[in-house]
């Protein structure tokens, strides 16, 4: 196995902490999507936590809301100015319901229903079966909610492969390949 230079990178503690990290940076991003945060930031633009709890019924603790939002800004799913209002962006578009490209319910369902199995894993790997699922047989709406999940992830692939590939990755649908350049750029 050839390694990277020892320069090229962050260290490799650094690199591991950022992965253990991201369990927490899902289950972040899965509860205020669950909150409804990116909606209402979409609907109402920038505003603090103890706005989307008063005034537009964010169901959660003003001063801890504040927190887990400012986490999801930290890694740039909102923005946040100097007098401590979130705004959307480009990230927390697609965790909308009106988004074309929206992952909502499948965000949604990694951080709830399927977490816990996430969390037994180290069991199922000792013990050779999972770990019993919270409820055996999902609701109505749950199962609903799992189709909404599976085509958002299957639209927003179908989305992205329909596109120039140089365009892949870039933040506007109406996207061009110059001939002399691998970069996109916007259509007019």
């Amino acid at each position: 196995m050839t390694e990277p230079p020892p320069d090229s990178g962050p260290p490799p503690q650094g690199v591991v902490m950022q992965m253990m990290m991201a369990a927490w940076t899902s289950q972040t991003v899965s509860s205020v999507t669950r909150l409804g945060v990116p909606d209402l930031l979409q609907a109402h633009g920038a505003l603090t936590a103890r706005q989307l709890t008063q005034t537009h019924g964010g169901d959660a603790r003003p001063e801890l809301l504040e927190r887990a939002v400012r986490a999801c800004a930290s890694v740039g799913v909102f923005t946040e100015d100097a007098e401590g209002r979130f705004g959307p962006t480009r990230l927390s578009e697609v965790l909308t319901e009106s988004s074309p490209s929206s992952v909502k319910s499948f965000v949604e369902l990694i951080g709830g229903r399927w977490w816990p199995l996430v969390g037994g894993l180290s069991q199922t790997l000792r013990a050779g079966q999972a770990r019993p699922a919270p409820r055996a047989e999902p609701s109505d709406e749950e199962t609903e909610r799992f189709g909404r999940a599976m085509r958002s992830r299957r639209d927003s692939a179908t989305r992205r492969a329909d596109r120039p590939a140089c365009a892949r990755g870039f933040h506007s649908s109406a996207a061009t390949c110059s001939p002399t350049s691998r970069r996109p750029t916007p259509m007019s």
